[in-house]
């Protein structure tokens, strides 16, 4: 079971790319575990108790925004003196052909967005937040 930090508030699993793959198979381990979870992605986790928080992990403007707004917000809930364990993990990515070739700019931009930039953002705005014992993880895996 999860540990949840000072006071035994609950930890929190922060996950992006949630809705499906192995991000979806993430949250299910999480919420057995005993976290309260969270999705940041374009699309909604169909499991019922994950709160989505709906982001373009390509859109700078909508990483700051769900980053420093919404998340925080979130975290925030209950006895804002008490500090909760912090679990963040890296899941969304894009992935596309093999090839220079295939690669465009624009495709490589928004892949640098979504598994680099977002992920930096991120650590930024949480890391202060987090207890001894959180920790983030980088889960970036091509599905075939």
């Amino acid at each position: 079971r999860g540990r949840g930090g000072e006071g035994g508030a609950s930890p929190i699993a922060v996950v992006t790319g949630a809705s499906s793959g192995i991000g979806l198979e993430t949250a299910k381990v999480f919420l057995e575990a005993g976290y309260e979870v969270i999705n940041i992605s374009r699309s909604a986790c169909p499991l019922s108790p994950v709160v989505n928080l709906p982001c373009d992990l390509k859109d700078m403007a909508s990483i700051a925004h769900t980053t420093s707004t919404d998340l925080n917000r979130i975290i925030s809930m209950g006895d804002k003196h008490r500090k909760r364990n912090i679990c963040l993990v890296h899941n969304a990515a894009m992935f596309f052909g093999d090839t220079a070739v295939e690669m465009d700019a624009e495709k490589l931009k928004d892949a640098l967005l979504v598994q680099t930039v977002s992920p930096s953002i991120m650590n930024r705005s949480l890391i202060p937040r987090m207890t001894p014992g959180s920790f983030i993880i980088c889960a970036l895996a091509r599905e075939e």
